[in-house]
Parts: C-alpha cells; sequence; structure tokens
C-alpha cells in the first residue's frame, strides 16, 4: 500500500508516515549529492534533488518526467542496458558522461542500485561529478609517461656511447693503419654491426613513444653471444682480454625475449666491467644452467630452471654500500656518469622476466642475469643455410617489390611475387601446398598484410609470415615463433634473419 494512502485509524500510521517524509527529506531533498530516482522499465526520471538541478542547469520540474537519455549521451539501446544491469544487481557502479542544458557534457561516475518506493520499482542513483578529477589523471598520466620516455631516451643515449665507442674504436684502428686486409674488413664489419644495433636502440624509443609491444622472438643464447663477440671485444679494448665461455653441455638456451633488450643488457655490463678493470685485465662473459633450486630469490640464486649470463671483471670490487644502490636511477659513481646503464639493465631483466645478482670483492665483481627458458617448439626445420625456401612475397611498391626478389633469388630462394593482397590471396589459394613462407608488406590493396596471414593460414595452419612494416612495430600474432616483422625498406640480413627466425633458413 502506498504511505500516502493510509488511514489514520492503523496503529502508528500517521507516526509512519511522518518519520518517511522526514527520512526522504533529509536523506533525499537535504543532500548536497547529486541524487536521482529512475523508473528502470522507462528510463524517466521520477524525482531529482535540487543538487541535481543545480549540477544540470535545470528546474526540479523539468528534470521530473525527464528521460535518462536526454542526459546521457550514450545510445538508446545502450542506456536500457545498463538499466537493466542496475535493477538486476549485476552491477551497482557504473561511468558515463552526462549533458547539461547549457550543451556542456561532464565525466560523472553513478552509484545506482533497486529501491521499492510508493510501490514502484525504481533505481536510486547517486551521480558524482568527477570531470575535474579526470583531468587531473590524465594531465598526470601524460606527465608520467613524458617523465618515463625521458627515462628510456637517456637509456638510449647511455647505449649509443657504448656503440659509439666501439665504431670510434674499429674506425681509429682502420685510419691508424692498425688494421689493414682482412683485419680492416673485419673492423668494417664491427663498425657495421654497431650502428645496426644503434638503429635497433632508435626503434625500441620509437616503439615506446607509440606504446607499441616488445619485438618478442625465441634466442639462442649461444648464438646471440657468438654475434656479439667482437662488438663487445671493441667495447673492451685492446689493452683488456674478453672470455667468452659458454658451458658445453648448452645445445639450445633458448629464451623468448626482444633481442635488443638483451643486447642491451649484454652491452652495459660489458662496458661496466670494462670501466672497472685496469689494462691487462680480463672480462668473463658465462652462459650456463641453473637446475632447479628450493632457495628463494632473496637468499641467493632463484628457484629454477634459468639460463645464467654472467660479466665478471678481475677489477678493483664494489664497495658493499655501493652495491645496494647499483640500481637505482641517476645514481652514478662516475664523474661524468648519468647514472641510468645499470638501471636500464635492471628495468630490462625485469621486463625479460628474470632476476640480476651483483656478487663484488676485492679482485672480483660477478654480475649474474637469471632468464628463465624457453621450451616452446622450433621454428620449422631446415638445413640452416642451404635450405632453399618456396616463397610467396606481396609488396605493392614495384621498386620494393624487386629488391626483395634480388635479394632472395640471390640466396637461391624461388619467389611468386603479387602486388597486392587479393593477387596474393588468389595466387596461395591456386596452390597452397607450394610455398613455405609468405613475405609481406602490412599495408597493402585489397587485403592487407594480416589478413592476407589469416588467410593463408586458414589454408595452412602455423605457415611462416614475415611482415615488413614501415615503422618496424610487431604485429599481433598468436604464435611468435613463426612471425617476424621487419622494417622497410628492409635490408638483406633483416630479411634473411627473419627467414631464419621463421622457417629456420636464410
Amino acid at each position: 500500500m502506498d504511505p500516502g494512502t493510509r488511514t489514520g485509524d492503523e496503529p502508528g500510521s500517521v507516526d509512519e508516515i511522518g518519520e518517511v517524509g522526514e527520512f526522504y527529506a533529509a536523506v533525499f531533498e537535504a543532500n548536497s549529492a547529486v541524487k536521482l530516482l529512475i523508473d528502470p522499465s522507462s528510463g524517466v526520471i521520477v524525482d531529482a534533488n535540487g543538487a541535481a538541478a543545480r549540477f544540470y542547469g535545470y528546474s526540479k520540474a523539468e528534470l521530473v518526467g525527464m528521460r535518462v537519455g536526454t542526459i546521457n549521451v550514450l545510445p538508446e539501446e545502450r542506456i536500457r542496458a545498463e538499466l537493466a544491469a542496475a535493477q538486476a544487481q549485476q552491477r551497482s557502479y557504473f561511468r558515463f558522461r552526462h549533458r547539461l542544458a547549457s550543451g556542456e557534457v561532464r565525466d560523472v561516475e553513478v552509484h545506482s542500485g533497486p529501491v521499492r518506493w510508493r510501490e514502484r520499482d525504481l533505481l536510486f542513483s547517486i551521480v558524482i561529478d568527477v570531470t575535474e578529477r579526470y583531468r587531473l589523471e590524465d594531465r598526470l598520466a601524460r606527465a608520467q609517461r613524458v617523465s618515463a620516455l625521458g627515462r628510456v631516451a637517456g637509456g638510449v643515449a647511455h647505449d649509443f656511447n657504448n656503440l659509439l665507442t666501439v665504431i670510434m674504436s674499429f674506425a681509429e684502428a682502420i685510419e691508424s693503419g692498425k688494421r689493414s686486409g682482412e683485419g680492416a674488413r673485419e673492423a668494417a664489419g664491427q663498425i657495421v654491426s654497431a650502428a645496426r644495433r644503434a638503429g635497433e636502440l632508435t626503434q625500441r624509443l620509437l616503439s615506446v613513444s607509440r606504446r607499441q609491444p616488445p619485438s618478442v622472438a625465441a634466442v639462442d643464447l649461444r648464438t646471440l653471444l657468438g654475434d656479439l663477440h667482437g662488438l663487445l671485444a671493441g667495447m673492451v679494448g685492446d689493452g683488456r682480454r674478453l672470455v667468452m665461455a659458454i658451458a658445453p653441455e648448452l645445445v639450445a638456451p633458448r629464451v623468448l625475449a626482444d633481442p635488443s633488450l638483451l643486447v642491451q643488457v649484454l652491452t652495459n655490463l660489458v662496458m661496466n666491467a670494462a670501466e672497472a678493470t685496469a689494462a691487462g685485465g680480463t672480462i668473463t662473459v658465462r652462459c650456463a644452467a641453473l637446475a632447479d633450486s628450493p632457495r628463494p630469490p632473496g637468499g641467493g640464486d632463484p628457484p629454477g630452471p634459468w639460463w645464467m649470463l654472467e660479466v665478471e671483471d678481475d677489477g678493483v670490487g664494489i664497495p658493499p654500500e655501493v652495491v645496494s644502490r647499483l640500481f637505482d636511477e641517476f645514481y652514478t659513481t662516475k664523474d661524468r656518469g648519468s647514472g641510468l646503464g645499470l638501471a636500464t639493465v635492471h628495468a630490462s631483466v625485469l621486463q625479460l622476466g628474470g632476476h640480476i645478482r651483483v656478487m663484488s670483492r676485492p679482485g672480483q665483481t660477478r654480475f649474474i642475469v637469471y632468464l628463465p627458458p624457453y621450451h616452446g617448439r622450433l621454428a620449422a626445420s631446415g638445413t640452416g643455410d642451404q635450405r632453399r625456401l618456396r616463397l610467396l612475397v606481396a609488396e605493392a611498391d614495384p621498386r620494393l617489390r624487386g629488391e626483395l626478389l634480388d635479394q632472395l633469388a640471390a640466396r637461391g630462394h624461388h619467389v611468386v611475387a603479387c602486388a597486392d593482397g587479393g593477387e596474393a590471396c588468389a595466387r596461395f589459394a591456386a596452390a597452397p601446398d607450394s610455398y613455405d613462407a609468405v613475405v609481406t608488406h602490412v599495408t597493402l590493396p585489397l587485403v592487407d598484410g594480416p589478413a592476407l596471414a589469416h588467410a593463408v593460414r586458414a589454408q595452412r595452419p602455423g605457415l611462416p609470415v614475415v611482415f615488413v612494416s614501415d615503422d618496424g612495430g610487431p604485429v599481433a600474432d598468436p604464435d611468435p615463433m613463426i612471425t617476424a616483422t621487419i622494417r622497410r625498406p628492409a635490408s638483406g640480413d633483416a630479411l634473411l634473419a627473419a627467414l631464419r627466425q621463421t622457417c629456420g633458413a636464410g
């Protein structure tokens, strides 16, 4: 029965009505919070308090009877769904944008739940204006992003200096005549390698600025260390000895990681070791396995299994009070240091899912990086560089298409080239078993690269695909082992490395 229709003959009815009215006035009317009573079946506002009238800019008489869709900017069907969710108590908290009488749109948080009032099932909603809070949060997020980008830029600059040291060292050796003939060619190769690493650093910086995820791949640590030997030797310099010690039992020590992060970790640790080691000293880079260990991360080696990358030097050692601060940003023991090298190493190791440990005493310092093993399946097997592939290539630019053809044909691969995604789809559909892999630009006429990859894998699940991208950003794919992304214009080395990663050939 409606409280307003009760008679005075009912015991306590007059007092009850009075108490209800006073309670309603205190809780609903005389309150600074914006409050609405809404009929969930029709979306009509049944009652609104004075605070609501002041907030929305309508009179109370205008608000009562108004449809919620007048103030809520969502489409009508979405509004009905949200009202139903609140009525069924599936949700009680909502974030909306409400339009005021002036036309201004405000961000609001709404707390809403079902109530029974005067024989009607209604929604009691409290509306909180959070526009300014959201603006402040957005400004804070942008400020934090700029700060983070600055830290990344500082780390990249630090790594650039390391690579420039290598480039200058080998260039001066060639210029002075210390290296000639085969030695000069080797030095030139190391200069090219260092320059390529520098290019990868710029791509990392661009990826961060564009909020792109890191490009991960299965990386063989033995192969990586072999590829980096010349670069690291250049960082160490002629007056010190670099020793690479890879445990013989390690057959395929693979990790799933962004290769540039691994390079960054190793180059920073080796450069720091070189700076701490006097002429005639030795720097050792080790790779070994750690089996299951019951010890917790805080009490020695972290629980395994892990692959361990270790950089050891026989320098002066690090005092205990310094060890505890080594990974702090901007903390440095060097006169002109940035304090970003080891902080960057620490951040990179965490991003790789690993741990890092420092052990130091006079005459020896060891940085041990623990990385989780990757036991996923290998890319399609083959006979290494001798394997010849049948490739479907899709590239709209005729000049770049010709370059791809030349690079691949020079390695003996058989190539079918297409000018757009539609042609590539048709050629593949005509002979789906005739191809070992697809090389495609991300952006193509008719059918783009990701759609082409989806189409060919619908017929050949697991078919390797190499994407060529204008910015080098990774293309989302459920299996990074059979997908690679390289930057356009694609160098021959980058293309062949991508084919090795995905197909086991190049």
